[in-house]
């Protein structure tokens, strides 16, 4: 689901892009066409009156639909097409538009998808470099042209790396490296739609760890702090790729099981709470805590599902910590 996050916001970062660079080509392109028309240049002045008709209909459908109405593949053959014709019309001068070329297709497209757009690219405008131009040109034009290309793919990667930290900076806790509350949200939903799309059950487990005030009065907060990181660490380790491990509160985390029942949910608690118990966090002490299990209702809130598991760890807590408390099956499915 981190990656569904992420593939989303690019896509919208590529339809904003490429809605830009609509507007952009029209506006530089347009001049063109009627300069080509003008020097009786018939078939180079209608492919960019071509261009500048698709990317006008891109850039207007993306901003009022969020979609694409030409398929990129297609305006990348005809943008390719009208620069080979110019350069072997007029010559190498025809390719002095190729390089704002390749950089925007970085910018519209995924970073594959991008190379493969721009080898192609590279072969056809050195073959017709070649055809029109002296060898000397072609040569720096090819060396230059792919210096670009290469430049451009690194700044790229550095750009999605960074993207990718400055994102996990912001859905992370900072101590725990847990997932924020705020993510929690989000991914709750995304949860509950599954499930509304019959993808399978869920479930969630409030976890609380028992007397946490007496370790930090007594260790101090730096201990009470690797208390946690520590925890979190044993979660991490025992959850499965599907699984999401939240912190709520200072000493307060929610699990999301996805694709789990209630009954698989309550022995997952159980194991974690013995796991736990048997994990010595500080020297000579016994670190326990109280779950609260709850799977998903039809037409339940993330507020009522969240309320429902907090319930229960509130009820392990009264019953004297260091258990788990699940749901009545009678009244789940009543």
């Amino acid at each position: 689901m981190d990656n569904l996050r992420q593939t989303n916001g690019l896509q919208e970062m590529y339809l904003r892009n490429l809605m830009i660079l609509g507007w952009v080509t029209t506006i530089f392109v347009s001049p063109f066409a009627i300069y080509s028309f003008t020097q009786q240049r018939y078939l180079i002045a209608a492919i960019a009156i071509i261009i500048v008709i698709v990317s006008s209909i891109n850039s207007h459908h993306i901003k009022n639909k969020r979609d694409i109405a030409i398929p990129y593949v297609y305006w990348y053959l005809v943008i390719v097409t009208v620069l080979v014709l110019l350069t072997m019309k007029i010559g190498i001068n025809g390719l002095l538009w190729s390089y704002p070329f390749v950089l925007s297709t970085y910018f519209v497209q995924e970073r594959h998808l991008a190379r493969k757009y721009c080898l192609i690219t590279y072969v056809s405008f050195v073959i017709a470099c070649y055809i029109s131009s002296e060898p000397a040109l072609v040569f720096r034009f090819a060396v230059t042209f792919f210096m670009l290309i290469l430049l451009t793919d690194v700044s790229v990667g550095e750009l999605m790396r960074l993207e990718r930290k400055l994102m996990e900076q912001t859905i992370r806790d900072p101590l725990t490296n847990a997932h924020n509350r705020r993510y929690m949200d989000y991914v709750l939903d995304l949860t509950i739609e599954e499930i509304n799309r019959n993808y399978g059950p869920a479930s969630l487990i409030s976890l609380d760890i028992d007397h946490f005030k007496k370790v930090n009065d007594k260790h101090g907060h730096i201990k009470g702090d690797d208390v946690l990181i520590k925890l979190v660490d044993l979660l991490h380790n025992r959850q499965r790729k599907l699984d999401y491990v939240f912190r709520s509160g200072g000493e307060e985390f929610v699990l999301l099981f996805r694709n789990t029942g209630l009954q698989q949910a309550i022995s997952l608690a159980e194991s974690l709470r013995q796991s736990i118990e048997d994990t010595e966090f500080l020297q000579g002490e016994t670190i326990t805590v109280s779950l609260g299990v709850a799977e998903y209702q039809t037409s339940e809130t993330k507020e009522e599902w969240l309320s429902r598991s907090d319930e229960l760890l509130y009820q392990a807590k009264d019953e004297g910590r260091n258990c788990v408390r699940p749901a009545v099956l009678d009244e789940l499915y009543d």
